[in-house]
């Protein structure tokens, strides 16, 4: 048995991590440059969105457009003050 040579599946093991290990500083520079651009496509989305609705939403603090004082005042206090 020669001691220079590996078995063919541990050889391939070897290559394949060898060419992970050069294609990685690449693949990280990839990956934080997508990060970066979906990050900056979901912020203009978001401005876009916001821009779109900005004369459609009305937000209130206390909701006096759909108020009737007529409903919350009433003078009957239940059943037995029905006529009938």
């Amino acid at each position: 048995m020669n001691g220079g040579t590996l078995p063919d599946g541990a050889q391939l093991l070897l290559d394949i991590s060898h060419w992970m290990a050069v294609a990685a500083p690449y693949m990280a520079l990839v990956i934080a440059a997508g990060l970066i651009a979906a990050c900056g496509i979901s912020w203009r989305r978001a401005l876009l969105v916001r821009d779109a609705l900005a004369g459609r939403v009305r937000v209130e603090t206390v909701p006096t457009s759909t108020f009737d004082p007529g409903e919350s005042c009433s003078t009957s206090s239940g059943p037995a003050s029905r006529p009938g």
